[in-house]
């Protein structure tokens, strides 16, 4: 996002790769889906923003019906977990990720 964006991000970083065709949804506070998506490659992390997304407001990410975490968007960039995408000397990690 710009410097002035201000459409919320959720950026998701996990400890292990789930398979391609996993489905990502995110959830409000009042279990209304804001986000679904079938995963078109395998994945450790990813990237979501929706117009749907509200600063203060709290939101449940799920993969395949299990929980992952409740994210409450307290800034315009919200990160779940350690990126790690830095292998030695700068090299690409291990990570793969979709956004």
């Amino acid at each position: 996002p710009s410097d002035d964006s201000t459409q919320p991000v959720i950026q998701i970083n996990l400890e292990s790769t789930y398979a391609k065709g996993a489905t990502v949804t995110i959830t409000n506070a009042e279990s209304n889906q804001v986000f679904e998506q079938v995963m078109p490659m395998d994945f450790q992390s990813f990237t979501v923003s929706e117009p749907e997304f509200t600063l203060g407001q709290t939101y449940q990410v799920q993969i395949n019906g299990e929980d992952i975490t409740t994210v409450t968007l307290d800034t315009v960039i919200t990160r779940f977990g350690n990126a790690g995408r830095g292998g030695p000397r700068g090299e690409r990690g291990e990570k793969k990720g979709w956004w």
